[in-house]
Order: C-alpha cells, then sequence, then structure tokens
C-alpha cells in the first residue's frame, strides 16, 4: 500500500466511533508510560485531541516532556499504527468547549469543559509507521513534516 493510501487508512482508524488507543508519554525518568484513551478527534491530517482528568500524571509528564506516541490496531490485530508526536496540554477555552461539544459523553466524567479536572491534550503527530500483516507484511514508514 502506498503512503497515501496508508495515511488514508490510519485516519478512518482514528475517527471510527468508541476507538480505544494507549498514549505513551515520558516520565521523570525517561521510561515510557503507557495508559488507553479513547473520545479521540481527530482535526486535520495531523492533530489528535484526547481528554483526560487535570490531576493525571500524564497531565504533568507532557507538560515536562511533549514527546509521546500513539499505537493502535484493528479488532483482529492485523493493522496496527504507531504514531509520533508532541503533547501540549490545552489551555483554549474555545478548544475546549469545540471538543466537549463533540463529546456528549465527557458530561459523565466533567462537570463542564471550564471544570478544574478537565484536561485537554492535543497530539501533533510528527510521523507514523503502519503494518497490515497479512497484505504486506513490511512497515510502511511517513512523515507529516513537522518534527521537533
Amino acid at each position: 500500500m502506498d503512503e497515501k493510501k496508508v495515511r488514508a487508512r490510519v485516519r478512518e482508524m482514528l475517527a471510527e466511533q468508541g476507538r480505544v488507543v494507549v498514549l505513551a508519554t515520558v516520565d521523570g525518568d525517561g521510561r515510557p508510560k503507557c495508559r488507553y484513551m479513547t473520545g479521540l478527534t481527530l482535526d486535520g491530517d495531523n492533530v489528535l485531541y484526547m481528554v483526560s482528568s487535570a490531576r493525571g500524571r500524564k497531565v504533568e509528564q507532557i507538560r515536562a516532556n511533549p514527546l509521546c506516541q500513539v499505537c493502535l490496531w484493528t479488532e483482529d490485530w492485523e493493522e496496527t499504527v504507531e504514531l509520533n508526536g508532541r503533547a501540549q496540554v490545552v489551555d483554549s477555552m474555545e478548544k475546549k468547549e469545540d471538543i466537549w461539544r463533540r463529546h456528549p459523553v465527557f458530561a459523565n466524567y466533567f462537570a463542564s469543559p471550564g471544570s478544574e479536572s478537565y484536561a485537554l491534550i492535543q497530539v501533533t503527530l510528527d510521523d507514523g509507521e503502519y503494518v497490515h500483516i497479512h497484505k504486506e507484511g513490511m512497515p510502511v514508514a511517513w512523515s507529516y513534516g513537522g518534527g521537533a
């Protein structure tokens, strides 16, 4: 599969309702820390938004070191994706409200998008790697053109 088709497939996978991904951040000792995330919003080709508790360790880790990785897969595990990027905690109330409106389920966990416990994380993707084990078998890698 060529890069253009791979990137389109990755966008489809990220846009799936109820998509679960693994977000890896870097802790203070330089070790990766992984956790499951859902409620994703894809903005354009290479920006992802996800919501977290503002008290979570991942928020502290992102503020200290923005490097991160997002991993996802298909239910049958035939397709896997690794996306490398830089995360930041978003302060814009306009963006927090925008994402809140797109995911009504957040109201089950947070009082409002202005709540002190509500944190919006933006991940700007730098590059990625896609593998379909039965078609290509070998990774297809690409860059979004940004990079740190």
